[in-house]
């Protein structure tokens, strides 16, 4: 069955790169040059600094987007959006950074 994705964001960009991960439901993010990419709990995926995308998902999704804030970190990672396997540290990584965001939240 092909899942409905019903909200999203916009084209948009970020100034520092941004790793998309999906805790549950369907995610699809449309990249600058028009093509798709599916993130699932089993994948994530690894948006430079400055790459426009859009992203939808279906209703039951729970998306972790962690902004790296690390040009250290981001020049360690390719200058083009990458899908990346979710192994159990990327998810427990990815989960600690969007705690420490949440916390930095007026």
């Amino acid at each position: 069955m092909v899942p409905v994705l019903s909200w999203g964001h916009t084209d948009h960009w970020h100034q520092w790169g941004e790793v998309l991960a999906v805790v549950a439901g369907d995610v699809v993010a449309r990249l600058e040059d028009g093509s798709e990419r599916h993130v699932t709990e089993d994948s994530a995926l690894w948006l430079p600094a400055h790459c426009v995308h859009a992203v939808r998902m279906s209703e039951d999704a729970v998306l972790l987007p962690v902004i790296s804030g690390d040009d250290g970190f981001d020049g360690t990672m390719p200058p083009h959006p990458i899908g990346i396997a979710m192994t159990g540290m990327l998810r427990r990584a990815v989960t600690r950074q969007l705690r420490a965001q949440a916390l930095r939240l007026p």
